[in-house]
């Protein structure tokens, strides 16, 4: 079985600023952190690890700093990370941000195909929850949102069945594989790492995925404007 977890590195919410021209978040000089949803991913797919057998890829788009929460999946057991950065990419909204995710994921199966994917739900930098409805359907596979326990995983049937939130509550939900889940807080609680992980993370390669066609990419390609801001 092989899960690809998606991890984004997101500005520290307590130093969270946005420029008043173009409205994007100001990243420059400003703290990151790996975003805490994207934990909740990274730990259940290690329990799924643990369980089935697993093989664990990270993956992250965003700039160089990033590696840094691609060397926390590491740390937590993740067996291997790839990361996407380019100029390009700079200020890319939530439609750039799903087709560049979906190419490095195509990628990423073409080395070994790929049975579940696993994100946060949502990135507490614009909480739009977007980009995983946007990579399932590029992908043309089942999405299912708010996922609170994943209760059985049937490779042969090639099916998943979990438990999720939503308005009226909790249902429980069957799906062909591959699927994409988003996972909440309450699935699980993300583990600390090991002084074995952490040394195994800092001496970890990480890889890199390259675009043929930049022009999909980054701020002057967005399909939308942002004309205000209010709280």
């Amino acid at each position: 079985m092989h899960i690809v977890v998606s991890v984004k590195h997101v500005p520290d919410a307590t130093d969270i600023r946005f420029d008043p021209i173009t409205l994007n978040l100001i990243r420059e000089g400003v703290p990151s952190i790996v975003n805490p949803f994207c934990l909740n991913a990274i730990e259940e797919a290690i329990r799924l690890k643990e369980r089935l057998g697993a093989t664990v890829t990270a993956v992250s788009m965003g700039p160089l700093q990033a590696q840094e929460g691609l060397r926390e999946a590491l740390a937590m057991g993740a067996d291997q990370a790839f990361m996407v950065s380019d100029r390009e990419m700079a200020g890319a909204d939530t439609l750039a941000t799903s087709y560049t995710m979906w190419k490095t994921i195509m990628k990423i199966n073409e080395l070994k195909p790929i049975d579940l994917i696993l994100t946060g739900k949502v990135a507490i930098d614009g909480e739009t929850g977007q980009v995983p409805p946007g990579l399932a359907v590029r992908l043309n596979v089942p999405i299912i949102s708010n996922v609170i326990k994943i209760e059985e995983i049937d490779l042969d049937t090639r099916t998943i069945v979990v438990k999720h939130r939503f308005d009226d509550g909790i249902e429980t939900v069957k799906a062909s594989l591959p699927a994409v889940l988003t996972i909440t807080e309450e699935a699980n609680r993300p583990r600390k790492f090991t002084i074995e992980g952490m040394l195994r993370a800092k001496i970890m390669e990480m890889k890199a995925s390259l675009f043929k066609r930049r022009s999909k990419l980054g701020l002057l390609r967005d399909l939308y404007n942002i004309w205000r801001l209010f709280s």
